[in-house]
């Protein structure tokens, strides 16, 4: 079971759930009612039936405790205005060793900008979450920085980097 944290329409969670088909269940969370209905409108497209649709709150996903493999959140971690409790529920819903993968998009002129700078042009560097993460509690497994290009911004060269961590095994 794995969970897709900020879904919007499914960019991720369709491919996930395709993949994990039939025996994996994917949760499918935001907190964006049109989002979640474009979604849902998807997956009876798609006719995949292992995904679960959550309306989560600002500070809590809704996810299970200690039940999932793993938990994927790309380009929304820097929409997320309470980041502590948001991975204070991420690693209470994963299982002991499970991953947590964090990708995002940063502007090279904006990486050493604060992160109220950053959060005002949607992106976020690599170094304010791997802070927020290991004090969350994650063991940090790999920084990819950068990850691979992405399309400028406003002319403005910029990168995807990526953060993969994990559940410590013993808490």
């Amino acid at each position: 079971m794995v969970a897709d944290v900020g879904c919007g329409d499914g960019f991720y969670t369709i491919p996930l759930a395709r993949h994990l088909a039939p025996n994996g269940r994917v949760l499918a969370i935001d907190i964006d009612d049109d989002a979640l209905s474009k979604l849902s409108q998807g997956l009876t497209k798609e006719g995949l039936k292992n995904v679960e649709i959550i309306k989560g709150a600002e500070d809590d996903p809704m996810l299970p405790d200690a039940r999932l493999d793993a938990v994927l959140i790309v380009n929304a971690y820097h929409e997320m205005t309470k980041p502590k409790p948001m991975l204070r529920h991420v690693l209470a819903a994963l299982k002991p060793g499970a991953l947590l993968v964090l990708m995002e998009g940063i502007s090279d002129i904006r990486e050493k900008k604060s992160r109220d700078e950053q959060i005002k042009h949607h992106q976020l560097a690599p170094g304010f979450a791997k802070q927020e993460i290991a004090a969350a509690g994650f063991d940090i497994v790999e920084v990819r920085d950068p990850f691979t290009d992405r399309p400028p911004d406003l002319d403005e060269k910029s990168h995807w980097w990526v953060i993969i961590a994990r559940k410590p095994t013993k808490v």
